[in-house]
């Protein structure tokens, strides 16, 4: 009978190939059911997993593993099949490895391409190796403020006080622009009350006080100098100076309309005890006292009969704080609420601690003015606005208010 045969083969083999009635079935894991008709069959065949091999890594040890994992985890995969116990792996030695500083470290391959460097192969070593040196940076124009121009790089155009102009210049074709033209010259006064006109920045240098845009000293009048007085200093002698000059040079200014022909300067205030944090002691004169950072005890007093205090408690130890905004800053409880924060307690730190979200806003009620008119606030703003709250779930859309 001509038609459809149906064939059907049964085949159990694993690994093999097997050859049956003229067709070719693959190697198949299980055991496969396979259904011909007149029209090619469709065939399956099953992924074998990779096997393990012997995986060596740079410190020589040995690892069986699939060969991908071993290329991941930086490893070499030896031959399929291979065994740690038969296989000895090389144990990688540092390198010469050159960084674009011309600098050299020895280091195994792999460390110097993750550190951006260079490996210069097989039995190379920094002490017997010289990196290449990088090439200099290309010259551009560098234009200095007389206008001259010189053809150097970025760091030596900087270093000489030049402005470099950019890559692919040149001072053949470049042209350095004009300088800003100086600021005029203006009326300079001077403490001894002389002026002149001077530029503003050479006045400041001075010590002048330039007068402004288009003052000169023609038509500018410069205050006075401040007047002497009698400047007395602590080893009772006395010089005739103005009162900065006076307290710059540690005197004491006696007021004015005084001059040192007509004055005696006073003995210096006698020592008295003067404490300092650590709660030691000097007897020194009070200006020299505090100078020093100490705390006079007062007149009559002597190191030898007062007990310096204690110094003052240290501040307490920052907690937590946390502000309306639910940001949190490590201070001490004063500092925190001073800022406006809410200090969480003792030992609390933002590391780890949750600011809780600020409460939610009072309800608003109608509040009533003096004058008959409304508005919706709450409680606390409309007694604060000399207003009257009209009590809870009210609103000025449903009240009126008494005039």
């Amino acid at each position: 009978m001509i038609g459809k045969r149906r064939f059907v083969y049964a085949t159990a083999v694993v690994g093999a190939v097997v050859l049956t009635a003229g067709l070719a079935l693959a190697s198949v894991v299980a055991v496969k059911s396979v259904t011909a008709t007149s029209t090619p069959a469709s065939t399956t065949t099953a992924a074998v997993a990779p096997q393990v091999a012997a995986c060596c890594f740079p410190d020589g040890s040995c690892q069986e593993l699939n060969p991908r994992i071993c290329q991941a985890q930086g490893g070499r995969p030896m031959a399929p099949g291979s065994l740690c116990a038969s296989v000895t792996c090389p144990v990688a030695t540092p390198v010469a490895c050159c960084f674009p500083d011309a600098s050299c470290q020895d280091l195994l391959p792999g460390v110097c391409v993750q550190q951006h460097g260079h490996p210069m192969g097989p039995s190379t070593a920094c002490a017997t190796f010289q990196c290449p040196q990088p090439p200099p940076p290309p010259p551009m124009a560098c234009c200095f403020p007389n206008q001259t121009c010189q053809d150097l790089d970025v760091r030596a155009c900087i270093q000489e006080g030049g402005h470099p102009m950019g890559p692919d210049t040149a001072c053949a074709t470049f042209q350095c622009p004009q300088p800003p033209p100086p600021p005029p010259p203006m009326a300079c006064c001077f403490r001894d009350g002389t002026c002149q006109d001077l530029e503003p920045r050479l006045c400041i240098h001075q010590n002048g006080f330039p007068l402004g845009p288009d003052s000169t000293c023609a038509t500018a009048q410069c205050p006075p100098p401040p007047a002497p007085m009698a400047c007395c200093f602590a080893n009772q002698t006395c010089q005739d100076l103005d009162v900065q000059a006076c307290m710059i040079q540690g005197g004491h200014p006696m007021g004015p309309g005084t001059a040192c022909a007509g004055i005696q300067c006073p003995p210096p205030p006698p020592p008295m005890a003067c404490c300092f944090a650590d709660q030691t002691c000097q007897d020194l004169e009070p200006l020299a006292c505090m100078h020093q950072g100490g705390r006079p005890a007062g007149p009559g007093t002597a190191c030898a009969s007062v007990q310096c205090p204690p110094p003052p408690p240290p501040p307490p130890p920052p907690v937590a704080c946390c502000f309306p905004n639910q940001t949190c800053q490590d201070l001490d409880p004063l500092a925190c609420m001073h800022q406006g924060g809410r200090p969480l307690g003792p030992n609390t730190a933002c590391a780890s601690v949750q600011c809780p979200p600020p409460p939610p806003p009072p309800p608003t009620v109608a509040c009533c003015f003096a004058g008959g008119t409304c508005q919706d606030l709450d409680p606390m703003t409309c007694r604060t606005q000399q207003g009257r709250p009209m009590g809870p779930n009210t609103t000025c859309a449903h009240t009126t208010c008494p005039r």
